[in-house]
């Protein structure tokens, strides 16, 4: 994005001694990015909605954007084709970001406000609506994308000279009501939303909390901190997006490397993509018989109370048998061994 004030002549630092760590950071996000996708598709144990594995495929295609330029290096002294199709990608690749971190998160705060569908069996139509809703939301980041970038295309191909690769590292478009406010203000309504739903997800997980301890007094509540440290990091960045957006918008001249770590660092260091990329075993619990030998012996058995029977062989009444039943437990071995 543009970095001058506006009114006054465009005024971009220069940014090329930083061109060896800026697409360092990028292939490397690129790289772990890519890795956490694959460890979601092709293992068994890893399940996410699919508007959050969207939502780091956005990611990837914003640090492309920037890093684009990594296979010409000659677009820096004559800009053409690829120069400016970076710039459009540039332009489109923030909305796109923040688009699909709102729909994710949307989608999490109505999950949290309906029943789980286990519990009942979907129609078929309403199963086709979840289905194509699932689709909308699924390409809504690209339109977006497409939407800004084709704009983006469409005001630099009036002038060429407003698409230049000035700051040493990217290409991006120099015009003042597009660049420099519009998307930064797009980007700023929807991280304010994503902001919001955040909040409102936060205080329904807290009295969901506070009343099944209440109703479940004896229930174990350990606290994980993984969970709420992922969170709180995913607070931070989404407020440190804010606050880029907001500074864009003003007159103030600040250079930002865009780099995509911390989307790595937050998904990637959940437990069981840890442990896959660790190569742990979870251990598995078979079901075992425990082994019960019993074994009779009628000789070291103390004797039971006799029970009367009545006897009709003898012509006077009854005549108490004794019966006695003797039964001992002789040995009694139990299998405690722990699974492999």
């Amino acid at each position: 994005m543009g970095t001058f004030a506006s009114g006054d002549p465009p005024f971009v630092p220069d940014l090329a001694y930083l061109w060896t760590p800026f697409i360092t950071f990028h292939v490397l996000g690129e790289a772990g990015s890519i890795l956490l996708i694959l460890t979601y598709f092709f293992s068994r144990n890893v399940h996410r909605h699919p508007t959050l594995v969207n939502f780091w495929i956005t990611w990837i295609v914003y640090s492309v954007s920037y890093s684009i330029l990594l296979y010409d290096r000659q677009q820096y002294t004559h800009p053409d084709t690829l120069c400016r199709v970076q710039a459009a990608m540039v332009d489109g690749s923030p909305s796109m970001v923040v688009t699909a971190g709102l729909i994710a998160v949307i989608l999490l705060w109505r999950r949290m406000h309906r029943p789980s569908q286990a519990i009942y069996k979907l129609p078929s139509t309403t199963k086709q609506k979840s289905q194509i809703r699932l689709v909308l939301c699924l390409i809504a980041p690209y339109v977006v994308f497409l939407a800004f970038g084709i704009g983006s295309a469409l005001i630099g191909g009036q002038d060429s000279l407003l698409t230049n690769p000035s700051n040493g590292l990217y290409c991006s478009l120099k015009e003042d009501g597009f660049s420099r406010y519009g998307i930064p203000a797009y980007c700023t309504a929807v991280m304010s939303c994503l902001l919001g739903f955040e909040v409102a997800i936060a205080v329904k997980y807290w009295k969901i909390r506070t009343t099944t301890s209440r109703a479940f007094t004896l229930l174990k509540r350990d606290v994980h901190f993984s969970p709420i440290l992922r969170m709180l990091l995913f607070n931070v960045i989404s407020v440190m997006v804010l606050s880029i957006s907001i500074i864009f918008i003003s007159d103030w001249l600040v250079p930002w490397l865009y780099m995509m770590q911390a989307t790595l660092c937050v998904f990637g260091t959940q437990q069981d993509f840890l442990m896959i990329w660790a190569c742990w075993r979870r251990p598995t619990f078979k079901p075992q018989l425990r082994s019960l030998h019993i074994v009779t012996s009628v000789e070291n058995l103390p004797p039971i109370p006799s029970i009367g029977v009545p006897d009709t062989s003898s012509a006077g009444g009854f005549r108490t048998r004794s019966a006695s039943l003797s039964l001992s437990v002789e040995r009694v071995t139990v299998s405690d061994e722990e699974p492999v």
